[in-house]
């Protein structure tokens, strides 16, 4: 019995050892500087990862991602790079705490270049930093997570975007993806030009969307927020409720159903499906 209990325990040990050589193999390469150069070479996904300092994000031509800090006075913070398999990540190193050294200068911020016509799926995850996504880009995935750091972007389009943040906003020029998620607390939600389907829910924060005429499903939720909603051309079956709010509703809608807290209605074929609940907070529909 001791013997096979031994055998296992060897053999446990042996697929661990293996597992922990193939994940280090896995990293082709892994460095630390304040500009970094990655060759794409086939990779599709990246990730970035900062706390405390601003991102920036072009896009680029180029076939190899850029990024680099600026402002770092002290060279106090360093960027790390992993290779692993068609991931590439970036994180940001923050500077290790001095006792009794105060710092009051300026923290820096991380430039990144994107070739999106190479990146398939794209992550930025940012605690205490603004981050601002400049020019046009195009990609499958795009996942964003924030934590006390606004996001503003000039222009999305790809099948598949996500959005969560706690204690920021999100604003966006134009938006056109297929589906379209987005979690807030305490942040407001602003889309100049939307299309596509969204689900969407927010808490102590308002949400602006101004659809293109390409939609589908509207799912909008909030709990002490508002919601504005602009259609050119409504083609919807359209339910709103508020527990404790207004509703104003401008349209030509049929087959209306409007109650204190509540309004239903079809415009057009009623083609797309159109959700709205808030609880004490007011909904716009025009």
């Amino acid at each position: 019995m001791k013997k096979i209990a031994g055998f296992i325990l060897v053999f446990i040990g042996a697929v661990l050892f293996v597992h922990q050589i193939t994940e280090a193999l896995s990293f082709k390469r892994s460095e630390s500087a304040e500009e970094i150069t990655v060759q794409v070479d086939g990779k599709e996904e990246l990730v970035v990862k900062v706390t405390a300092v601003d991102l920036q994000v072009y896009p680029t031509l180029d076939n190899e991602v850029t990024a680099s800090l600026s402002e770092n006075n002290e060279n106090d913070y360093r960027l790390d790079v992993q290779e692993r398999g068609n991931r590439i990540e970036i994180e940001m190193k923050e500077p290790r705490f001095h006792l009794f050294s105060f710092n009051f200068k300026a923290k820096p911020t991380l430039t990144v270049y994107v070739p999106y016509e190479e990146i398939e799926r794209a992550e930025w995850h940012t605690v205490s930093g603004q981050v601002y996504i400049e020019g046009e880009h195009e990609l499958d995935h795009l996942t964003i997570r924030t934590v006390s750091g606004d996001v503003f972007a000039d222009s999305l389009k790809g099948n598949q975007f996500r959005f969560h943040s706690t204690s920021g906003d999100l604003e966006v020029q134009t938006l056109e993806s297929l589906d379209t998620s987005m979690e807030n607390v305490s942040g407001d939600v602003t889309i100049h030009d939307f299309s596509g389907d969204v689900n969407g829910k927010t808490v102590s924060g308002d949400i602006s969307l101004h659809f293109d005429r390409k939609y589908e499903q509207v799912q909008l939720q909030t709990v002490s927020g508002d919601v504005y909603i602009r259609i050119p051309e409504p083609d919807a079956a359209l339910s709103a409720e508020s527990i404790s709010g207004t509703i104003e509703v401008d349209g030509p809608f049929v087959n209306q159903s409007r109650q204190s807290r509540s309004f239903s209605g079809t415009i057009g074929s009623g083609q797309h499906e159109v959700y709205i609940k808030t609880t004490s907070g007011d909904i716009m529909i025009y």
